[in-house]
């Protein structure tokens, strides 16, 4: 008899906590899983800093907390909210190192005509490759966000930094005159050049970089063009520092 009445105490618990937390109703629990989805691919921008992630999509980070956790219905208007920012301020990001992408890039030298002048630097590393293979991706990856986070630092806004992909980065000077070229050159190469430390290695790590540069609107009023005038020198640069042929006695290149 005792047995029986745990029994059917025990299923009338079940019975309550089943009403205190119905199933979503299919078109409710879609909105959810989509809105979750937009906030977990904007966690890995910010490499899992919920303060940062939650400031950019318009929310507090209770309320961040609430969805993730509970399964409750999102309003319409959150919904909106948070993929209208993410929208705004996170589609545009490199998902690895949290600076720009190239499709921000593009979009960024497209509207060059709204500043008086600016200097186009193209940044790629030297003698990259190498790194993930003595030391591994995770170790490549970790010194991608450590430049992306040095260059965002130096060159804050109204200054644009884009990672294009791979080991190849864009920055855009606004206001820098053609003669301030060099200048930026020799800081942005002091900049990466200083060692990386990553964690559970024993050595630190350093990498150089090959830079070109082209100005606007001296040199172009187009910014997609002198996008690739920038590209050329940087090849320049590396072929003068004798890193292309280096690269090609490994077949890097």
């Amino acid at each position: 008899g005792a047995l029986i009445i745990a029994g059917a105490i025990r299923i009338v618990k079940k019975s309550n906590n089943q009403k205190r937390a119905p199933k979503l109703a299919p078109r409710a629990a879609k909105d959810l899983y989509i809105v979750r989805d937009t906030i977990r691919t904007a966690k890995i921008c910010f490499n899992d800093d919920i303060a940062k992630t939650a400031k950019s999509l318009g929310i507090a980070v209770s309320t961040l907390d609430k969805i993730m956790r509970h399964d409750k219905p999102i309003t319409k208007t959150m919904k909106e909210r948070i993929i209208d920012n993410y929208s705004k301020n996170i589609a545009g990001l490199d998902h690895l190192t949290g600076a720009n992408n190239k499709t921000s890039c593009d979009i960024e030298l497209q509207k060059l005509s709204d500043v008086d002048q600016a200097l186009i630097l193209f940044i790629d590393l030297n003698k990259f490759k190498p790194v993930n293979d003595t030391y591994g991706h995770t170790a490549g990856d970790m010194i991608l966000k450590g430049i992306s986070e040095r260059l965002m630092e130096l060159f804050k806004e109204p200054h644009f930094v884009a990672r294009l992909g791979g080991d190849e980065y864009t920055v855009i000077i606004k206001g820098a005159k053609a003669t301030d070229l060099k200048k930026y050159v020799k800081k942005v190469k002091e900049l990466i050049a200083d060692s990386f430390i990553i964690p559970d290695l024993n050595e630190e790590i350093q990498v150089g970089c090959s830079i070109g540069g082209a100005h606007y609107p001296s040199e172009g009023d187009c910014g997609l063009k002198l996008k690739e005038v920038a590209d050329k020198r940087m090849y320049e640069d590396k072929k003068n520092n004798g890193v292309e042929r280096w690269l090609m006695k490994r077949n890097i290149l």
